[in-house]
This record gives C-alpha cells, sequence and structure tokens, in this order.
C-alpha cells in the first residue's frame, strides 16, 4: 500500500496511473487488469480515478467487478477512462499509440 501523505507514494501512483492508461490506450486489457490486480484495492481505486474512471466503493467485489468492467471498455475502444465518458481529462505526456492495423 501506498502512503499518500509523501512525495514517493503520490509518484508512484502516477506512475501507475499512466500505466493504466497506456495499456487501455494499447487495448492490452490483460495487461491492465494484472496491474490493477496487483494493487491493494485502496491503491487501485486511486489509480483508476487517476486514469478517469468513474469508481464507486461499493464494497470489495462489486468495485472489482465495475473497475475492470470499465477498464475493459476503455481497453476495447482503446482509450482512457476519461476518453470513455467524452470528457478531456488529463493532458499527460504519454505518446500517442499507432493503430496495429
Amino acid at each position: 500500500m501506498f502512503e499518500y501523505d509523501d512525495e514517493e507514494g503520490r509518484e508512484a501512483i502516477k506512475q501507475r496511473v499512466e500505466e493504466l492508461r497506456t495499456f487501455e490506450r494499447q487495448g492490452d486489457l490483460p495487461a491492465a487488469r494484472k496491474l490493477l490486480r496487483s494493487l491493494y484495492i485502496d491503491d487501485a481505486w486511486e489509480v483508476g480515478l487517476g486514469a478517469g474512471h468513474t469508481v464507486r466503493w461499493t464494497g470489495h467485489p462489486k468495485f472489482w467487478k465495475d473497475m475492470l468492467a470499465q477498464v475493459a471498455k476503455a481497453c476495447a475502444k482503446r482509450c482512457d477512462g476519461f476518453a470513455l465518458r467524452g470528457e478531456e481529462g488529463v493532458v499527460s505526456n504519454v505518446a500517442p499509440v499507432a493503430d496495429a492495423e
């Protein structure tokens, strides 16, 4: 579990957010799922919010079901949570991913 009150913890969350957004834009669902499931639920909640997903704290099983469903949809559309909801979101320095076609 990351400590949010120190710089190292905040930076670790930011890094995971960028990793998740990259995996979603690449359409890499297995990597996105693996990233989220490797985190404590509190950290996964922070990462999901940072990537633009609507995260409801509804309890452990329902949280994972909702979060992973949103991530799967984002991967299928090759976008992050902000784009999935039609919002601008955070502009990051992640390079655009070329289509595989």
